[in-house]
């Protein structure tokens, strides 16, 4: 389902996720937002069943206060990335990522580099290995150039690494 889907019936919430309307009951062809639907549910319940003299206290139509479709939406609104700093391209290929990490390797010690492409033998996976005199980072990407995993060896002590950043902060 498109993120940007609104409900037919108020036009302003968002359709949910086919899991979330399985979980409230709701046919996977209705395109309603699970407040509008559950107000719909309450009105055939009202009909059905009660008049103002029996008022049923869990009724959103008897009580309007419980009525949640009728209450303010807030759209989410996505995080800001103002102020972060990308240190590789998002879309590029491993083997890419590896030179944009060498190209911003801290110029004050001499780091020897060594980038493995992918292959069939090695799983399609690019590694990028850079050791300087006293460390040694080893950094993978698979074949669509997301991160997997990293490791920093100081001392002889070895460590993981989370991510591009983590590596290049610990090696200046």
């Amino acid at each position: 389902m498109n993120a940007t889907a609104k409900c037919e019936i108020c036009n302003i919430r968002p359709v949910p996720s086919l899991q979330v309307r399985d979980n409230a009951g709701m046919s996977r062809d209705m395109k309603y937002c699970v407040p509008c639907y559950e107000e719909a549910g309450w009105e055939n319940t009202h009909a059905d069943g009660h008049d103002e003299e029996n008022v049923d206290e869990h009724c959103w139509i008897c009580v309007p206060e419980l009525n949640e479709a009728q209450r303010e939406y807030a759209p989410r609104e996505g995080t800001s990335r103002e102020g972060m700093v990308v240190h590789v391209t998002i879309r590029a290929t491993g083997v890419e990522k590896a030179a944009e990490v060498i190209a911003q390797l801290p110029s004050i010690e001499s780091w020897d580099t060594k980038v493995a492409k992918p292959t069939k033998r090695n799983g399609q996976v690019t590694k990028l290995v850079f050791a300087s005199t006293v460390q040694t980072f080893e950094l993978r990407w698979d074949f669509q150039g997301r991160f997997i995993t990293g490791t920093v060896t100081e001392d002889g002590k070895t460590r993981k690494v989370r991510n591009v950043a983590e590596a290049l902060r610990l090696a200046a």
